[in-house]
C-alpha cells in the first residue's frame, strides 16, 4: 500500500521526466528531411586517403553501411588519387616525367603539338 502512495505522489515527477526526453524518441528509421534517391549500381561515396588508412577507411564505411538501409559493396579502386589512371599507369607516367603537377591534379604532358610547346610544357613537369 504505501508503494502505491508514493506512485501516486511522484506521478507529477515522472511525467515532467518523460516531457524532456524526446529528442530520440522514435526516431530509428525516419528520415527528416530531404532524402537522396540511390538507384541501383549508382555510387554512394567516395573516400580518398593514404595507403596505410585504408584499412580505416574500410571500417568506417562498413559502419556507415550498417545505418543505411539496402545492400552496399565496399570497393577499393585502382584510380590514383584524383587522376584518371590506374596507379600502375600513374606510376609509369612518373618515373618518365610527364606528368604536370596541378595543385591536388595532374595533367598528362602529351607529346602532340608543336616541339616549342612540349618544350614548355616538360620543362613545368621537371620543376
Amino acid at each position: 500500500m504505501s508503494s502505491t502512495i508514493e506512485y501516486l505522489e511522484n506521478k507529477q515527477d515522472i511525467d515532467m521526466c518523460w516531457s524532456r526526453q524526446t529528442g530520440m524518441r522514435n526516431s530509428f528509421g525516419k528520415p527528416y528531411g530531404r532524402a537522396a534517391r540511390v538507384f541501383v549500381g549508382q555510387h554512394i561515396i567516395n573516400v580518398r586517403t593514404k595507403g596505410n588508412f585504408v584499412s580505416h577507411a574500410k571500417e568506417a564505411l562498413r559502419r556507415a553501411k550498417n545505418r543505411l538501409s539496402g545492400k552496399q559493396l565496399i570497393q577499393e579502386s585502382t584510380i590514383h588519387e584524383f587522376t584518371k589512371m590506374t596507379r600502375d599507369e600513374y606510376q609509369n607516367l612518373r618515373s618518365e616525367n610527364r606528368l604536370l603537377v596541378r595543385g591536388s591534379c595532374v595533367s598528362v604532358v602529351k607529346e602532340k603539338g608543336s616541339i616549342e610547346k612540349y618544350k614548355e610544357r616538360m620543362t613545368k613537369a621537371l620543376e
